[in-house]
């Protein structure tokens, strides 16, 4: 191809020559020599960069030739991978309601659920109104003639050795016996030893009460022989508030049970018919306590006024309790006897209390013997 190239540029330049003489001749050699180094290094330059040094190089690429026919149908190519799935679509309009279902068969009754939390209680009511009073009963026959106080075998004789109690030779009120009318008196005979708070070498020592047959002990709390334990027990079911005491309001007092303090509107209190010392108490409260408390042991110092208005404080057998529940010994209150007592609370602080029971047990103390 270079050599056809030079061939038609020799041609060339010889009819130049021809034409333009030898100046003409001239500029086509320098012409044609020029030419063919841009020739030269064209090939060279262009040969390098497409692959080598091959001596023939493939020619620039033709124009596109026309379209040719369409070829058969291919076979099916093989079933392509599951693709994942697309979203959830919108959820479509509510369809029309259906008509109801037959009424199915009635199920197998379930098991008992368990037992509720017993619920809170209620408030108290109002008091009722007080009741008419009854027609007037028929007067009952008269009673047999009982016997003499110091009669203790009932022969209606004076035994002296054994019913004079206070030694005069005579059987008189003034011998009968304690348990029924307070006697107080001292019993002509030896105690085992000196019955006293600081004489701790006598303490529990007992002995016989030649009377009742009881056991006499000696306390160490009491300082003295304390006979056989009784009880003082009853309820109230009302409140009573700060400043208030069962002189003043019924409902601070117990009263059922062995008291019958202000009980069916009567303003009793309790016979208390010997000496006694209180050695224990003990309190149950129905409701929630918000605050402090006393329980009190309230007299009459008399046998014959039971009016609970009257009496006056004996002793507190326990003070500043807070809680629903309570029992404790008590030191230091003797009950002289006789005489009514009753037992209740005073509220110091916090709100009403209310739904009470108390309990308070005693030991005669009466003296039975001389040392």
């Amino acid at each position: 191809m270079l050599r056809d190239l030079i061939a038609e540029e020799s041609q060339a330049s010889t009819k130049a020559t021809r034409r333009f003489g030898s100046i003409g001749t001239v500029l086509a050699i320098i012409g044609l020599l020029f030419m063919a180094t841009f020739i030269i290094l064209f090939f060279t330059i262009g040969g390098a960069d497409r692959g080598g040094d091959d001596a023939d190089h493939a020619g620039r690429d033709g124009a596109d030739g026309l379209q040719g026919p369409e070829g058969p149908q291919g076979p099916n190519g093989p079933r392509g991978i599951q693709g994942e799935t697309g979203p959830l679509g919108q959820m479509g309009p509510r369809g029309f309601e259906g008509d109801v279902g037959a009424q199915g068969i009635q199920g197998d009754q379930g098991i008992q659920g368990d037992q509720g939390i017993q619920g809170d209680q209620g408030v108290q009511g109002d008091q009722g109104d007080q009741g008419v009073q009854g027609i007037q009963g028929v007067n009952g026959t008269t009673g047999a003639s009982g016997t003499d106080c110091w009669d203790l075998n009932s022969n209606g004789q004076c035994d002296v050795s054994t019913e004079d109690l206070n030694g005069d030779s005579l059987c008189t009120p003034e011998d009968c016996h304690p348990l029924l009318v307070g006697w107080n008196g001292v019993f002509n005979g030896t105690c085992p030893c000196d019955c006293s708070i600081a004489n701790t070498a006598c303490h529990g020592e007992t002995f016989v009460c030649p009377l009742t047959g009881n056991l006499q002990t000696c306390s160490s709390t009491a300082g003295k022989f304390l006979g056989y334990e009784n009880k003082i027990q009853g309820e109230n079911s009302g409140s009573c508030s700060v400043g208030q005491d069962l002189t003043n309001r019924k409902n601070c007092g117990i009263t059922y049970g062995l008291s019958t303090v202000r009980n069916n509107g009567m303003d009793m209190g309790l016979p208390q018919f010997y000496d006694a010392t209180v050695t224990h108490v003990g309190i149950s409260i129905g409701l929630p306590v918000t605050g402090t408390y006393d329980i009190q042991l309230w007299g009459t110092g008399s046998d014959t006024d039971d009016d609970v208005s009257s009496m006056t404080l004996l002793c507190t057998l326990a003070s500043g309790l807070s809680t629903t529940a309570y029992m404790g010994a008590v030191t230091d209150c003797d009950i002289d006897g006789p005489q009514f007592i009753a037992v209740g609370i005073a509220v110091t602080s916090g709100d009403p209390i209310s739904q009470i029971t108390i309990q308070v047990l005693t030991r005669h103390s009466f003296v039975m013997c001389n040392v």
